[in-house]
Formats: C-alpha cells, structure tokens, sequence
C-alpha cells in the first residue's frame, strides 16, 4: 500500500475528509484470483475500491484507492487503518498491512 505524497488529505465540499492510496496486488498463485479489500480502524463513509479486483495469475495490478470519512470521526491528526485483503474464492488466502490515514491537524 502506498500513500498518495503529493496532498496529506483533501476536504471535500460536503466536509469529508479524503485519502488516496496506490494498492498493489501481485497474485504469485497459478490460478487467477478475485481480492475483496475490507479496511478496519475507522468508520469509512466511502472507499472507492467496493467491488472485487481480479489479479491473473503472477500478474502485478496498481489499483487507486480513496477513503472518505467525517471529521468527526477523527480524534488525531493520524490515524491507523489496517486494509485486508481476502480470495473470494479461497478464503485462506488473505494478506493485511497497516497505514495511516492523516487529517487536519485542528481537529
């Protein structure tokens, strides 16, 4: 997972606060794949990625990601999330990583 470095955050009209993200999928199985991608540790009103992203077998796909969430729900400047991503088809196979979703920082 990597962070988009060139804004910390965006605030959007409505007031939400965004984060874009470069997910990376690398499928090193010999069978091709479908990825759910659930996030953990803040309440995400929206994630652009809600649908299943299909790797081919030993294939590399970037895919973009942005998160929403209300300021509210924010009690730091930076916050953990935990993104994971599951097989539709062979759930065993799943992977998770921490990032960090960065606010503004008067809260």
């Amino acid at each position: 997972m990597i962070r988009d470095r060139n804004a910390l955050y965006r605030e959007s009209y409505d007031g939400t606060i965004s984060n874009t993200y470069t997910l990376k999928l690398l499928n090193m199985d010999l069978v091709d794949h479908e990825y759910l991608l659930t996030i953990k540790g803040l309440n995400i009103l929206k994630n652009s990625l809600n649908k299943p992203i299909q790797v081919k077998s030993g294939q590399v796909v970037e895919a973009p990601l942005l998160l929403s969430v209300e300021p509210d729900s924010l009690e730091n400047q930076t916050s953990e999330i935990i993104f994971e991503l599951r097989s539709v088809d062979s759930p065993e196979l799943r992977t998770q990583t921490k990032a960090r979703f960065i606010g503004p920082l008067e809260l």
